[in-house]
């Protein structure tokens, strides 16, 4: 249970393995009421350490995005880039042949984009 806790508050320094890609959900500048959006290890290019599909949602005042991942191979991290500056890691997701519901929080403030890490 403690390594599980661990993984939920990994400091960024952690998510150090080679980045797969960044998402900028960017329908709340257009005035949303929510976003939505899927990433998946195929829209990352070539060279990830990971299979992987999530979809994301969020909705106003856009603090907090929730995600369900489902990994097909090796390991993935979510880190949220917040608008003070911080980055808010997510756990380390493991195959395990169905979807992986999650939430990370910017709170008191937005977000702005997120990274998502592939590792083998």
């Amino acid at each position: 249970m403690a390594a599980a806790g661990a993984a939920l508050f990994a400091a960024p320094a952690v998510a150090s393995a080679a980045q797969t890609g960044t998402v900028t959900p960017s329908a709340r500048d257009q005035g949303a009421t929510s976003i939505s959006g899927t990433a998946s290890s195929e829209r990352a290019g070539a060279g990830i350490a990971a299979v992987f599909n999530c979809r994301y949602f969020g909705r106003p005042p856009y603090q907090e995005l929730q995600f369900n991942c489902l990994v097909a191979s090796g390991r993935l991290q979510v880190v949220l880039n917040c608008v003070d500056g911080r980055r808010i890691s997510g756990p380390i997701l493991v195959p395990t042949g169905y979807y992986q519901p999650f939430s990370i929080s910017c709170a008191p403030a937005q977000y702005s984009t997120f990274d998502y890490y592939g590792r083998d």
